[in-house]
Parts: C-alpha cells; sequence; structure tokens
C-alpha cells in the first residue's frame, strides 16, 4: 500500500469513528488519542475537547469556560468574570465586578478600579505615554521623561515632573518635597495647615539636613555619616547614629542595637523582654534569649527559632527545614507541621481544632500531591512551581504527564494527556486507552459496554438494550 492510500485510509477512519462516536443518554465520547479527544456529559452540559494532547484544550459547562492554546493563552470565563492569560507571564486580561487589569510587560498597563458609588479609578499606561483619572474625577497625563504629572498614586496626592530628573515635585497630605537633578538636590517644604513641620535640604551624596513632622534626619558623605532623632517630646524617644559600615547604634524606650562592621557584629538587648541577641559574625553565627523565645544558628549547618507557639529549624541549609506553628484565628486553632527540602519541595500538614484538614506533599518536580477532607489530588511532573492562574494554564498541563483527581463524588485518572482515561463518578465507570479500547459502567442506565478500536468492534449493553457494533455502526 502507498503512504498516499495509508494516510487517505486514516483519515477516513477517523472521521468515519467521529460520526458513529460512543453515545447513550449521558454521554458522548470520541478518543482518537493523540490527535483528538471528545467528551460530552449531557446532563450537566460540559464538554471536554482536547487536539494534540494538551496543545488545544476547550472546556464548557454551565459554570465556567476554559479555552487554551498552549503555551501562547488562556481564557478563562465564569458568569461574572474574564481571564486571559497570554505570553505568561509578560501578558494578563482581568475583568471582575470592582476592578479589570491589563497588560503586557514592558508594553502597556490598563487598570480600572469601581466603588460601590459608580466611581471609578483608572490608569493606562503605553511606553512612556501615561494617563488617568482620580475617584475625585481629576485627571493626570504625561510623556515620561519629558514632563507630566500623576494624582493619588505611589502613596501620595500629587507628583509633577519636567525633563526628569531635571525638575521633580512630590505632595503629600501635610508637605511637598521639590527635587533638582534627582537625587542629587531635594528641598522640603510644609504645607498651609499642616500639624507637623517639615523642612530641609539634601545636597546628595554629600550633606543633608531634614525635619519631617517629628523627627529629625542628618548625613554627611551619604551613607558614612547619618544621625537620626526624635524631636517631639510626646513621641517616642528613639536615635540613630550610622558611621557606616564600622558602627552603628540604634536606640528606643524598648532596646538598644549595636552593630559593627555591617552586617557582620551585631548586638541587641530589650531589657523589658529580657532580650539579648548576638550575630558574630552574621550570618554564621547567631544566638537569641529572651523571655518567650531561644535561638541558636550555626550556619550553614543547624539553626533554631523557639516560641511559646512557634518553633522552626533548619539542617545543612538550604537542604532541610521544619516548621511547627499554632495560631489562632476566632475561634478556631490551626496547628501547621511543615517539613521543607531545598525550599521548593515540602511536605506539611495542618490541623484544625485538633482535626487533619489539609496534607501537601511536593517533590518538585516529580509529585505534587495535596488532600483535604472533601478532596485529592496528585500529579507526576509539575515542572512549574508557580501557583500563579495563567503559569498553571499555559505551562504546566505540558509537562505533567499523570493526574490524580477525587472527591466525594468523582475519582479521575488521566495519564499521557489521555492516553488512558478512567472515571468513576455516581455508579458510572469508564475506562480508555486512547482508541484501542473502551469499557463503560453505569449501574443507573443499565450500561455494561466494549468496545475496541473507537466501534470498529463492539458489543454489551447501552442504556438497557443490547448492542453489537461492527465497523462503527449498531446493530
Amino acid at each position: 500500500m502507498k503512504k498516499r492510500h495509508f494516510y487517505i485510509l486514516i483519515i477516513f477512519l477517523l472521521f468515519h469513528s467521529l460520526a458513529h462516536a460512543y453515545q447513550d443518554k449521558k454521554e458522548v465520547r470520541f478518543n482518537f488519542w493523540p490527535l483528538f479527544v471528545y467528551i460530552k456529559i449531557k446532563p450537566e452540559h460540559t464538554k471536554i475537547l482536547k487536539i494534540l494532547g494538551p496543545v488545544f484544550f476547550e472546556f464548557s459547562s454551565k459554570k465556567e469556560k476554559i479555552f487554551s492554546l498552549r503555551p501562547l493563552f488562556s481564557y478563562i470565563k465564569t458568569p461574572k468574570t474574564v481571564e486571559f492569560y497570554f505570553l505568561s507571564p509578560l501578558g494578563k486580561y482581568q475583568k471582575t465586578p470592582s476592578f479589570s487589569i491589563f497588560y503586557l510587560v514592558p508594553l502597556a498597563k490598563r487598570k480600572v478600579i469601581k466603588l460601590p458609588d459608580q466611581k471609578k479609578e483608572i490608569f493606562n499606561e503605553f511606553l512612556l505615554l501615561f494617563w488617568g483619572k482620580t475617584y475625585e474625577n481629576q485627571t493626570y497625563g504625561g510623556f515620561f521623561p519629558f514632563f507630566g504629572n500623576f494624582k493619588n498614586r505611589f502613596g501620595t496626592q500629587k507628583i509633577e515632573f519636567f525633563f526628569w530628573p531635571l525638575y521633580t515635585r512630590v505632595d503629600y497630605q501635610d508637605h511637598y518635597t521639590i527635587s533638582y537633578l534627582w537625587p542629587f538636590v531635594k528641598t522640603f517644604h510644609t504645607k498651609p495647615g499642616s500639624k507637623f513641620i517639615y523642612k530641609g535640604f539634601k545636597f546628595f551624596p554629600f550633606y543633608g539636613k531634614t525635619i519631617e513632622a517629628w523627627r529629625e534626619t542628618k548625613f554627611i558623605l551619604f551613607p558614612f555619616y547619618i544621625k537620626e532623632k526624635n524631636i517631639k517630646e510626646k513621641v517616642k524617644p528613639f536615635k540613630r547614629t550610622i558611621v557606616f559600615p564600622f558602627y552603628i547604634k540604634e536606640q528606643t524606650d524598648l532596646y538598644t542595637k549595636t552593630i559593627y562592621l555591617w552586617p557582620f557584629f551585631q548586638f541587641i538587648k530589650a531589657p523589658k523582654f529580657k532580650y539579648e541577641q548576638i550575630d558574630a559574625p552574621w550570618p554564621f553565627y547567631r544566638k537569641i534569649k529572651g523571655d518567650k523565645i531561644q535561638g541558636f544558628r550555626l550556619w550553614p549547618l543547624y539553626g533554631k527559632t523557639v516560641k511559646p507557639d512557634y518553633y522552626h529549624s533548619f539542617f545543612l541549609w538550604p537542604f532541610y527545614f521544619f516548621t511547627r506553628d499554632f495560631f489562632v484565628r476566632g475561634n478556631t486553632s490551626y496547628l501547621r507541621i511543615e517539613h521543607r527540602i531545598l525550599l521548593i519541595s515540602k511536605f506539611a500538614r495542618i490541623y484544625s481544632n485538633n482535626t487533619l484538614v489539609s496534607r501537601v506533599f511536593n517533590l518538585w518536580p516529580i509529585l505534587n500531591f495535596k488532600q483535604t477532607p472533601q478532596e485529592k489530588h496528585f500529579s507526576f511532573f509539575e515542572i512549574i512551581p508557580v501557583k500563579e492562574r495563567g503559569m498553571q494554564e499555559n505551562y504546566a498541563p505540558i509537562f505533567r504527564i499523570f493526574n490524580y483527581y477525587k472527591n466525594q463524588n468523582c475519582t479521575l485518572v488521566n495519564f499521557l494527556w489521555g492516553l488512558y482515561i478512567y472515571e468513576n463518578c455516581n455508579q458510572r465507570k469508564v475506562n480508555e486507552l486512547g482508541f484501542l479500547f473502551r469499557k463503560i459502567d453505569d449501574l443507573q442506565t443499565d450500561t455494561h459496554y466494549i468496545e475496541f478500536l473507537n466501534g470498529l468492534i463492539g458489543f454489551g449493553k447501552i442504556d438497557g438494550k443490547k448492542v453489537f457494533k461492527l465497523f462503527f455502526i449498531n446493530f
């Protein structure tokens, strides 16, 4: 047989078997792995379509729709939200009832935040051009670094700039600053009606002296000499002197910290809490002694921190870490016990009121396991350790060769993107080995059926009726 005739035969069998796909009262199924896998669950109005293994994926139900062309993009829609992830992690679009965001790093960004009273905050950015609107309907914009202004952004009331860094003005609630050739020259000014005093200037890095609210700061040849202190009687005392890197001393009413040859030798004392800490030299040796805390570190060999409700230790950093953490939220107490290997891999258990509620085992990149009282899930080859939705939708399924999921109603197994499928849901069992073999048992509909090669040969019962299938045709 010539190759041309062989390909024609394969295409004919594919479309002919698709036209006579398996069907009963509950499902329509067709599996021509790895080219094409299709499942339709009739009572739940759910459809699943896979083409070329994990490359093309479509899922549709009453609650959610997913469309993916991996690794390029994924689209997820629910009755209230829309998410679109492309070129992850560079591109994203997300829309909810309270906000929407779009970005494509480093080209463009748009963000809209909605309030219950229909007011909106809008920010747009395209390359060096930006514009937006505040909740108070004040507009702003500019072309960085030539000219422009921001309003109610970055924790300020207003930012103006002209040929940045030549000129910049930053307005806060009580004061404003003006910079010339930022960061070299900066002045501080008090606004009328302010409760605090803001004044001073900085000629960076040579000299600076400023008063901001209750704190006075001086520096000479920053960072080699810096001095800070409180100037208000009602404010808790604070004083810091830095002769970098030789000597640093910080004093408050609660503690005294002294550092020599930063960051190597550090000494902290807090008499009120009977607390003492020594780092000599950091990070290799540390000893902590306090009223409610004890600690010791001989890095990278061994270290531990002990509190009444917390214990943390490491051995051969970063090979092994252990954490035991007890905390209370409302009327519920929680206990978290966690073992980590090389930071990413971990085994963890969480107890709620002395009852195990979660268990996680992650041996990256081979195995990922998670169990709660409601469900159990594990998979092989979770190469993508980042749990961000776009990374998980666009990349993780490409590497995930085995997936197991179980909840109170269903058990689902998928191997090699549909080569082997096992489903056990509500007294219905399905076994599929690609297009080679299918076995379905459903006690509710009296279905007990076996077929080979997608129905080239099949026999058994479908919906209580005896069926014999030959060349994809039911008899």
